[in-house]
């Protein structure tokens, strides 16, 4: 236990000097681009779709879950469930609906949850 908490107390540290990116991912569906750090900490920042100039267009999400390193890539998921209505469908037609979901993974060493502080007491 005092080597977990010696490598977190390390570690944060080691996130406090130099900053830079190491990801990025652009989702045009949901209008937002993801940023991967050395920090292993993932930034969503909200963008102003096309055909607007590209800005920022709200405020930024900090991801709860990231890396004891660098975030190395990261990598979006989408999938596609045809989903049967069974009121809207007769004895003749099947009435499907279609739901996408997307994921956005990211990829890095170990992992880490930056909500818990009981490691730092």
């Amino acid at each position: 236990k005092q080597w977990y908490q010696r490598r977190v107390r390390v570690s944060r540290r080691r996130r406090s000097e130099n900053v830079r990116v190491t990801a990025l991912l652009s989702n045009p569906t949901t209008g937002s681009l993801w940023i991967g750090s050395s920090a292993g900490v993932v930034v969503v920042l909200p963008v102003a779709r096309p055909p607007l100039t590209p800005r920022i267009a709200g405020p930024a999400f900090l991801g709860y879950v990231g890396h004891y390193d660098g975030v190395r890539y990261l990598i979006r998921a989408q999938s596609l469930v045809r989903r049967l209505i069974p009121h809207q469908s007769t004895a003749e037609e099947s009435v499907f609906e279609e739901i996408t979901s997307q994921v956005v993974i990211s990829c890095g060493k170990g992992m880490e949850d930056f909500r818990d502080n009981a490691g730092l007491r």
